[in-house]
């Protein structure tokens, strides 16, 4: 499954895993993938039917309200803790902060 996994920091959301409910996002999602990306130039793309059993807590289901509020929240901290020590972001992307939040929650 490791093979699987999505790593770096340049990823949508960061390292992990992507599943979605909608069967239209995941097929965008695998195209956009193989367009966009020289790595997998030339082929093919998927989506699979799968039933994932796995804890909550290493979970982040951002079509769920309060986990879309504490993502933001969690950015909104991290801003206002780089104001506090007089630091900026020379680049920020998403994926930066997923890392971030799997860091410091402990989750992989």
């Amino acid at each position: 499954m490791e093979k699987f996994r999505s790593t770096g920091d340049s990823h949508y959301l960061g390292d992990g895993y992507y599943f979605y409910h909608d069967l239209v996002q995941a097929e965008v999602w695998a195209k956009m993938k193989v367009s966009r990306n020289p790595k997998y130039s030339g082929e093919d793309w998927a989506v699979l039917k799968c039933v994932v059993d796995l804890d909550e807590d290493q979970l982040l289901d951002l079509d769920n309200r309060d986990e879309q509020d504490f993502f933001f929240s969690e950015i909104i901290k991290l801003y206002e803790q780089l104001g506090a020590n007089q630091l900026e972001l020379f680049e920020y992307n998403d994926s930066y902060l997923c890392n971030h939040i799997a860091s410091i929650t402990g989750v992989q």
